[in-house]
This record gives C-alpha cells, structure tokens and sequence, in this order.
C-alpha cells in the first residue's frame, strides 16, 4: 500500500499548495528570504566587480529579485512536496469572482490601488523626512532604463511578494492546522489578523518606514481581496498597477522626487477635494469588493485532498476461475 502523487512540473503554483505554514512557519520563511538577501548581495557584488556602480544596480536589481526568493521557493516546494502525501492542501490561485466577474474585478481593484494614492497621502505628513540613503536608493531604483525598472519593479517584485506574503504567508496563516486550549484542533487564525499579520510582514520585509507604512496599508488591501477571491493574480496586479504609478511619475516627473506629500504641490481646497475624493473613490471599491462573498469563513482557497493511497485491485468478482490441468 502506497500514496503517490503527480505535481506537474508546469503548473506555477501547484507545487507550494501542500505548503501551509504557520506563525512558526512565517518566521522560517522570513529567515530564508533575508539569506536570499545575503546572496543577492554577493551576485551585486560581483556586478559591482564588472561594472561601474550606477550600472551594476541597474543591471542586477532583476537579479537580485530573483535570487532573494529562491531560498524560501526551494524550501517551500520541499515541504509541499513531501506534504502532499499525507495532508491536504490549499491552492495559491484561486477563481472565486462571482458575482461581479475577473475583469470587473480587475478593473475595480485597479482603481482602488490608485485611489488610495491620493485619499492616504495624509499619512506621508505624519512621516519623518527621508533620510538621503533611502532617496538615494529609490532614485537608483528608479533611475535606470525604463524597461529595466519595469521589470524589477512592476514584474518580479509583485509575481515574488504576493507569492510569499499572501500566497504562502496569508493563505497559511488562514489554513494551518492548530489546537486549541481545550485540545480541539482547527485551522487558522481569525481573518482578520491573518490579513494584519501577514500585511505586517510585507512592511517589514520593505526594510523602511516610509516604504513600510504604505506596504502595511496595502497589504492589508491585497490581504483583504485575496480572503476574498483566493486570486493570487488580483494582489499580482494590485501590487503592479501600485508600482507602475509610482514609476511613471518618477519618470515623467522627476521635479517631484523630492516630494514627499501632495499636500507640498497643491493648495490647500485642492488637496482636500483630492483626498476626500481618493477616500470615497476607494471606500465605493471596497463595497464592490464585498460583494464576493468567501467560500468559507477562511477564505476562498480550493482545498486539495492529499494523495489516494493506491490499493492493490481485487479480483473481479465474475472473472473465470482458472482451469486445473488434468492428470
């Protein structure tokens, strides 16, 4: 008696769907992904060694991207895979977008990233002023050649950061196995620390509180629209509509790097008709959004059985008896 099971090397996802790790399991991750760190930073290193420091940034950042996440990749497919015999899983990619539809889902997600742009922009005055380091580091970020930034910024880093904070660590931290006080066992945490927590770890992984607050803000978005579709290609492309507007302004704006709120720009009547404006645009969003109702008080997550265990075949109750030669 055995169990097998077939993940097809070609299915994206697929792989880490057995993978559903809990807080202790978040923390593994974490560690893994800032030793993907280290070895990004030895593959800058050796860019650096080659080439002139702007242009080493610039070459290897979609690198260092992809190197950073290998480690935890590696790692989760690991324990997916071995797990897939024995517990059942939960998919990272999830359709549930009755009843509004996925392109109308799109769309509204879309607009509610954009929105929050301009109706939170009060929160950047209750930031301290950035230090020069991190302007640096974004200009640098920003400063290469468009299609290289795009893809850093508007590609690899939302396909790696919803993979590991809303694939791996929101979907977990809403499915893990867990007992309770009275010995009863159940599956994860309420909905909404799930979301907190996991929109806690994307700050955290951004390294700076100015880039931090915004990520927490988002991730709790993301973290809410994925509870509810189990869509791993709506935070994707929340994550890259974010990014890419940042982009585009850096690029046709480059006068408003060094601002920090809109509020500097605009006058005050202005500014107040842009956030109240921002606020409700995003507040209608949301309404829309909540009409898709979870599949279960956990999210919407497909559950994958684990694997059968294959059992030797029975006999064939009418099958021929065999002949007994004669002497």
């Amino acid at each position: 008696m055995k169990r097998s099971r077939t993940i097809r090397n070609f299915d994206t996802f697929g792989g880490y769907s057995w993978h559903v790790p809990g807080i202790g399991g978040m923390f593994t991750l974490l560690a893994l992904l800032l030793f993907g760190m280290v070895l990004g930073a030895i593959v800058l290193g050796l860019f650096m060694m080659v080439l002139p420091k702007d242009q080493a940034m610039t070459y290897a950042t979609p690198v260092f991207y992809v190197v950073q996440f290998l480690p935890a990749m590696i790692y989760s497919s690991g324990i997916s895979r071995r797990n897939a015999l024995f517990e059942d899983g939960f998919k990272l990619d999830n359709n549930h977008f009755s009843p509004l539809g996925g392109l109308a889902l799109a769309l509204i997600v879309s607009v509610a990233v954009l929105a929050s742009s301009f109706g939170l922009d009060p929160l950047n005055n209750i930031l301290p002023p950035m230090s020069d380091k991190w302007q640096n580091a974004f200009k640098q970020l920003t400063g290469g050649p468009i299609l290289l930034t795009l893809l850093s910024v508007s590609i690899l880093a939302p396909i790696f950061e919803e993979w590991l904070c809303r694939g791996m660590i929101l979907r977990g931290l809403l499915n893990y196995k867990r007992t309770l006080k009275d010995g009863t066992e159940t599956r994860g945490l309420s909905p909404f620390w799930a979301i907190v927590i996991s929109a806690v770890f994307f700050a955290a992984i951004h390294g700076n509180l100015w880039q931090g607050l915004a990520a927490f803000i988002l991730g709790c978005l993301f973290g809410y629209v994925y509870w509810r579709t189990g869509s791993l290609k709506l935070t994707m492309l929340m994550h890259c509509v974010n990014n890419t507007f940042s982009v585009i302004i850096a690029k046709a704006f480059p006068q408003l790097e060094e601002v920090e709120s809109l509020k500097e720009i605009l006058s005050p009547e202005t500014y107040m008709v842009t956030v109240v404006l921002g606020l409700a645009v995003l507040a209608g969003c949301i309404w829309l959004i909540a009409k898709v109702q979870p599949l279960r008080t956990q999210g919407s997550c497909e559950i994958i059985p684990a694997a059968p265990v294959d059992l030797p075949t029975p006999p064939q109750a009418n099958a021929p008896a065999e002949e007994t030669p004669e002497d």
